[in-house]
């Protein structure tokens, strides 16, 4: 039986190169120092209830911490659907104005009946703007 950690393989630092391509820094494959079973511990030996107290206590932060996590993706979730909603409301009010014009007056504003949809689109920012027209119709409110 060993005395001493320090003579066991398993514990060295790995000064020697690891594996790992380029790294240089020590590696620890095991965590040298008092297991917690023999007299020379220097930490204090939790008993069955503290154990389980803190088992306990851990195991109510991890849980909680994940339902705040799904909470806040699902709240992330309902804020994209919300904003894409409203974008697609308001490119479908344009589409309606544009629609209720005759074709004079589209070709006097320089569309297409068959633009409208896309500039549409481009008003409420759900595509490239590449019109002047658009843009200059996006900057009024």
């Amino acid at each position: 039986m060993r005395t001493s950690i320090n003579s066991d393989p398993r514990f060295s630092t790995g000064s020697e190169p690891s594996a790992v391509a380029g790294r240089t820094a020590p590696l620890y494959f095991l965590r040298p120092g008092a297991a917690g079973n023999d007299a020379v511990c220097d930490e204090p030996k939790l008993g069955s209830d503290e154990f389980h107290t803190a088992a306990r206590k851990l195991r109510a932060r991890v849980i909680a911490g994940a339902f705040v996590s799904a909470i806040d993706a699902v709240v992330a979730g309902v804020r994209r659907f919300r904003d894409w909603y409203v974008q697609r409301r308001q490119a479908r009010i344009a589409y309606d104005a544009l629609r209720s014009l005759d074709d004079h007056t589209l070709r006097d504003l320089g569309f297409d009946r068959s633009e409208l949809t896309s500039v549409a689109a481009e008003v409420t920012g759900d595509a490239v703007h590449t019109r002047i027209r658009a843009l200059m119709m996006h900057a009024t409110p």
